[in-house]
């Protein structure tokens, strides 16, 4: 509990880490309103700051923004009387500044990416990294604390958008040709794109599993779900772990041409022969 000078109210050093929150209707955010009835914790919680839950449930971890909403969650504690309006300026505030760190953290890994596919994972540096993404290696450090970090964010960030268009594919589809297609498209296709754009692709997707090994096994057994629902549901029930296993192994490897990732127009030709034989 911060500690109160003889008059009752906050100490410089309690209130430092909320005094450059920007003004609000009810004046200078967070500061107390003494005209205002006290409000309840129920009360409290409707502008979503709650103060009995874990600060991480609130704001993502790592970004500044934790720091400062942990500033101010310890300030309701203290001042359950604050005005409407200040409580509103606060949670527009920090929901502004977790924006900010969001959009930087999405910049930091686009730029990731380019630097990867151009100098490859183990020659790619941080400082590589940072004017890609068009930041400083101050602020680079701040999010991520080395390279394999970033790589394990990008990993992350390409299996979450190609599972979640991998499912949406699977509910639009009406045959199982079109599911399987759509699936491994999705799985798959964005891989190939990015790789044909680099000679590094191989050592990639090497760096890529030794990084993030827990990770991409989680994806890999997301993946196979999907495809054993899409022979589920389209008539393929006999053996159809199987079934899936083998085809998920069958695209992988019709991915490459030895060491080389095929263009994908050439994939899809492959992808498509495959579910014809399966089907026929």
């Amino acid at each position: 509990m911060p500690s109160r000078s003889a008059k009752g109210s906050l100490t410089n050093r309690e209130t430092r880490g909320t005094k450059k929150l920007r003004p609000g209707a009810g004046g200078c955010c967070p500061s107390p309103n003494p005209s205002a009835p006290a409000r309840s914790s129920a009360e409290l919680s409707r502008y979503r700051i709650d103060t009995s839950r874990p600060v991480t449930q609130e704001v993502g971890e790592g970004d500044r923004t934790l720091r400062r909403l942990h500033g101010v969650c310890v300030c309701l504690k203290v001042l359950p009387a604050l005005a409407i309006a200040d409580l509103n300026c606060v949670v527009e505030t920090l929901r502004d500044e977790n924006d900010a760190a969001l959009d930087r953290r999405r910049l930091i890994l686009e730029g990731a990416g380019k630097a990867f596919l151009r100098y490859g994972f183990e020659r790619a540096s941080m400082a590589d990294i940072a004017v890609a993404a068009g930041v400083s290696r101050t602020a680079l450090y701040y999010y991520f604390p080395g390279k394999d970090e970033v790589l394990q964010a990008v990993v992350d960030e390409l299996n979450a958008r190609s599972l979640q268009t991998a499912a949406e594919v699977l509910e639009k589809s009406r045959t199982l040709d079109a599911a399987l297609t759509g699936l491994f498209e999705a799985k798959f296709g964005r891989t190939l794109v990015l790789f044909a754009e680099s000679p590094h692709g191989v050592e990639l997707v090497d760096a890529g599993h030794r990084v993030t090994g827990p990770a991409t096994r989680a994806a890999d057994r997301a993946f196979h779900a999907l495809v054993v629902k899409a022979l589920m549901r389209h008539g393929q029930a006999e053996d159809v772990d199987a079934v899936a296993d083998t085809l998920i192994a069958a695209a992988k490897g019709l991915m490459r041409s030895g060491e080389v990732y095929v263009p994908k127009a050439k994939f899809k030709a492959r992808i498509h022969r495959l579910i014809g034989w399966l089907i026929n």
